[in-house]
Order: C-alpha cells, then structure tokens, then sequence
C-alpha cells in the first residue's frame, strides 16, 4: 500500500465508521480508521465514498461472471483499501462520480442508496420518509430521520406534518450556526431566546420559524430550478 499510511488516526465519527467499515463486511476498528486516513488524504467524503463502494460490493455479489472493480466483494480489506486509492488518483471515475451515476450505468438504481444524487448517510431510510425533502442531504436539512425511533409513528398523516412542520425547522440551525446535534428538539422559541441572548435581536420564536419555512421553500425552489423532477423526490426502489 501507499505511503500515507501511518501512525496518526483520522477523525472517527459514526458516519464514515459505518459507511466505510462495519457496512463493507470490515469490523477491525484500526482497518477502518485506515481507509479513513486514505480518503482524508485524497480529499474523499468517506460517507459517499462507502456508500458508493457499497453498491460495488453489492452490484458484484449479484453479478459473479460480469464483476466490476476488479470483482471486489464484502468484507476483502486489502481490495477495499485498492478501490479507495484508485478512486483518490482519478483512476475510477465511475466510483469517484458518485453512486447515482454507477447505478445509472450498470443500469440498477433500485439499490443505489441516493435521493437527488447524494448518498444517503448512514440512518436507516426505510426509517425515515423525509430524506427526499431535505435541500442539504439527508439529515442535514430535515431533521426527521430519528423520529421514528423517538416517536414510533408510522402513519402518513403523522410524516405529513413532521415534514412540512418540525423536520425542515432544521435549516434554521444553519442560518444562525447552532450545532444541530443541540438544536434538534429544543424549538425555535429557545432559538429566539439564543440570538437575542447573543445578539441583542428581539426575535420571536413565531418570526423564526417563519424565516426558517422561507428558507427551506427557497431552497427547493433552487433545486426545482436546477433541473430536479418531482420523481427524484423519493428514496431508492428497495426501501419500499
């Protein structure tokens, strides 16, 4: 292997341990925290990485006579480690373009985990309606993907309401830099109350979340103006 592997350790979070170990079959905490040096020296988003590499996994394992990638399979460390490196030097743009494009290639997009081109991160979307809503990928922007969990409702009306009510509330972390793993549950009232702590702004809890709403319907209109259709605003075939 290469010469950027050595004794330091990457950032680890949740995310791109999952996405780029436990789910490629690889569960040796120092093998993951390799491949995460890889992508950190590449200049690599490790979630979409995993989740691209994924579907090689997964396209191979389906196809044994037509492999892709070099026929590298679940839980192969050493191949993995091979496919990251390549895809950092340029030499497999079709991993490196992201799973919405391979998929379209191969021409299997059921289990390509994306909505509007970005790969999922790793929250379970059968868990999780909203992700075809949220203007920033996944969770960033939607703040629904843990309700179910919370809440243990299933019914439309009930994701209706996440979604076009507390869900997009999320964007307004953004808007004023607070972290969203604080942010999430604690209301736009306590919000208000922040920025005018911080700030001196009188801003009411009611004039926030209507900022916030502005916002969020801004930025699917950026999207619809890019070029997004209503059928991208769904999950991937093999979630239902």
């Amino acid at each position: 292997m290469t010469a950027q592997r050595g004794s330091s350790w990457p950032n680890l979070d949740y995310e791109p341990v999952n996405l780029l170990g436990t789910n490629l079959g690889i569960h040796d905490a120092g093998q993951i925290a390799e491949m995460l040096k890889l992508t950190d020296h590449y200049g690599i988003n490790a979630i979409s990485l995993g989740t691209t590499i994924a579907y090689v996994l997964e396209y191979n394992e389906r196809h044994p006579v037509s492999q892709i990638c070099g026929g590298v399979t679940f839980g192969q460390y050493e191949k993995i480690c091979i496919l990251v490196e390549q895809t950092g030097r340029g030499e497999l743009p079709e991993v490196g373009r992201g799973v919405r494009r391979l998929s379209e290639q191969t021409g299997e997009p059921g289990y390509a985990m994306q909505v509007k081109g970005l790969e999922l991160p790793a929250y379970l979307p059968d868990l999780n309606p909203g992700y075809p809503w949220a203007i920033a990928g996944g969770r960033m922007s939607m703040g629904t993907y843990l309700l179910l969990a919370r809440e243990g409702k299933t019914d439309l009306n009930y994701w209706v309401d996440a979604i076009t009510g507390k869900g997009l509330l999320m964007t307004g972390y953004d808007m004023i830099g607070l972290c969203k793993f604080i942010g999430v549950g604690i209301g736009h009232r306590l919000v208000g109350e922040a920025v005018r702590e911080a700030t001196g702004l009188e801003i009411s809890g009611e004039e926030m979340e209507a900022a916030v709403r502005r916002a969020f319907l801004l930025g699917l209109a950026l999207e619809r103006k890019q070029g997004y259709d209503k059928g991208e605003y769904t999950l991937p075939s093999r979630v239902f």
